[in-house]
C-alpha cells in the first residue's frame, strides 16, 4: 500500500503537466504563438520546461486519494479535478470563473443582444423570485407574463434559494424545449400554471420614455452589441416629443455587460477626450479609447443615475461622462467594480472567464472596491416593475432640476 503513494502522486504530477502543458501550446509570448512541445518522458523534463511546484501537486494527489477512499459519498477522479479546476479559476477573484459549454454559449448570446430562453428579467427579493421585465415578442410576452408576477416553479420543481441559480439557468437553453412555470399575481386569487416554448430572445437593452418639457429618459439595463442602436432608435422615436433639451440616462442596477458597448455609447455623447484607458499584462489587454467628434443630443445636458448596482462596463459609461464634464452623476454611490473580464475558449467546447484587465477612469482613477460618488447625493426608489419609471419619482423630479440647472 505504501509503495504505491509515490506512484500516484508521480502520475498526477505526469498528467497535471501535460495539462498545464496543453494549456501553453495556445499561450502568447514576446515571440509570438506556442505551437510545439519537445516530448515529455519524466516527471523531471517536464519540471525543467515548466517548474510546476512538486510538493502541492503531491498534496493534490493525496486529497484526492483520501476523499476517493474515505469521504462519505463516492466521488471519481474526474469530478474531483473539475472541482479542483473550479477551485483554480474561482480562487483568483471574485469575477472569474470556469464555464461550461452552455454557460460560454449563453454568454456570449447574452452580451451579442440574443440568447435562447424565455425573456424574462427575474429579480429576486425576501428570498421570492419576482418578473422584473418581460421582453417585448419574446414566448413569455406571448404566453401572457407580467411585470410583478412571481415565479414559485420551474418544471415541477419549488424556486427555493438553495436550488434558485440552477432553475434559473434552467430557462435558457435548447430552442423549442417546453418549460412549465407555476406564477402568483397578484389579481389572481390562485397559482396558476404556464406553459411556453423555449425561444430565440432579442435583449432589448434600452427602455425609453419622453418627460416633460422634452425632456428624454433612457434606461440601460445591460450593454450588448446592440445597445448603441437601440439608444439610436429611441431617440428618434422620442423626436415626437420635440427637440431634445435634456437626457436622464438611467443606469441603476446596471452590472455592465460588453466593454466596447459602453464605449461607443459614450463616444456618442462626447465630441472628444478620453473615454478609458485599460491595463493588462497581455499586450492585446493595453489599450486606450477616445472619443469621435459627432454628439447625437448636440450638446444638452445629461443627468447619469447611479447606485450600488452599477458596476463594470456601467461605471466606465458613467465616469466617461463626468469627467469629460458631460454630464453629473446622481443617486448612490455605484459598486466599484473596476477590472475587465475576457471569455477564453477551452478545448471539449468549454471556456473560462477570465479577468485581464484593470481599467481607468479618464481622470486616471481605478474605481475597484471604491465605486463612483455622486455629485447629487439621492436615495432613488427601487425600480418598478417594468422597468420605466412614473413620472413622479422622485429621482426624475430632482434629476430634470439638475438638467434646468446651468
Amino acid at each position: 500500500m505504501n509503495c504505491a503513494k509515490p506512484q500516484i502522486a508521480r502520475l498526477m504530477v505526469m498528467a497535471l503537466g501535460s495539462a498545464l502543458f496543453g494549456l501553453t501550446a495556445v499561450a502568447r509570448d514576446d515571440a509570438g504563438p506556442q505551437t510545439t512541445t519537445a516530448p515529455r518522458t519524466s516527471v523531471e523534463s517536464q519540471q525543467a520546461s515548466y517548474p510546476l511546484p512538486l510538493a502541492q501537486a503531491r498534496l493534490l494527489a493525496e486529497l484526492i486519494r483520501s476523499i476517493r477512499r474515505q469521504y462519505v459519498e463516492p466521488r471519481t477522479d474526474a469530478q474531483l479535478l473539475e472541482a479542483a479546476a473550479r477551485g483554480m479559476v474561482s480562487s483568483l477573484d471574485p469575477y472569474s470563473s470556469l464555464l461550461d459549454s452552455t454557460a460560454e454559449l449563453q454568454f456570449k448570446s447574452e452580451t451579442a443582444g440574443t440568447f435562447s430562453g424565455i425573456g424574462l428579467e427575474l429579480v429576486s427579493i425576501s428570498k421570492i423570485v419576482h418578473v422584473r421585465r418581460v421582453m417585448q415578442g419574446s414566448p413569455a410576452d406571448l404566453a401572457g407574463l407580467q411585470a410583478g408576477d412571481e415565479l414559485h416553479e420551474i418544471n415541477g420543481t419549488d424556486v427555493q434559494p438553495i436550488n434558485q441559480p440552477l432553475l434559473l439557468d434552467s430557462l435558457r437553453g435548447k430552442p423549442g424545449d417546453i418549460i412549465r412555470l407555476l406564477v402568483q399575481r397578484d389579481t389572481v386569487p390562485e397559482p396558476f400554471e404556464v406553459r411556453l416554448r423555449r425561444g430565440m430572445v432579442s435583449t432589448h437593452s434600452v427602455d425609453a420614455q419622453c418627460l416633460q418639457q422634452s425632456y428624454a429618459y433612457l434606461r440601460v439595463v445591460l450593454f450588448t452589441a446592440t445597445t448603441a442602436s437601440e439608444i439610436h432608435e429611441h431617440l428618434m422615436d422620442l423626436a415626437g416629443c420635440g427637440t431634445v433639451r435634456g437626457l436622464i440616462l438611467d443606469l441603476r442596477n446596471n452590472p455592465g455587460g460588453l466593454v466596447d458597448a459602453a464605449v461607443e455609447v459614450a463616444d456618442d455623447f462626447l465630441e472628444s477626450g478620453l473615454i478609458v484607458s485599460v491595463e493588462g499584462r497581455d499586450p492585446a489587454s493595453r489599450y486606450s479609447r477616445r472619443a469621435t467628434p459627432a454628439d447625437v443630443i448636440n450638446g444638452a445636458p445629461i443627468v447619469v443615475l447611479i447606485n450600488g448596482g452599477t458596476a463594470s462596463a456601467a461605471e466606465i459609461l458613467a465616469a466617461a461622462l463626468r469627467d469629460n464634464g458631460r454630464a453629473r452623476l446622481m443617486g448612490t454611490r455605484s459598486f466599484g467594480k473596476g477590472t475587465i473580464q475576457a471569455v477564453l475558449s477551452l478545448s471539449g467546447g468549454r471556456g473560462i472567464s477570465l479577468t485581464t484587465a484593470h481599467y481607468l477612469t479618464p481622470s486616471g482613477r481605478s474605481i475597484s472596491d471604491r465605486g463612483l460618488e455622486p455629485e447629487t447625493a439621492f436615495e432613488l426608489w427601487p425600480l418598478p416593475w417594468g422597468g420605466l419609471p412614473a413620472s413622479n419619482d422622485p429621482a426624475l423630479v430632482q434629476a430634470v432640476a439638475l438638467l434646468t440647472q446651468p
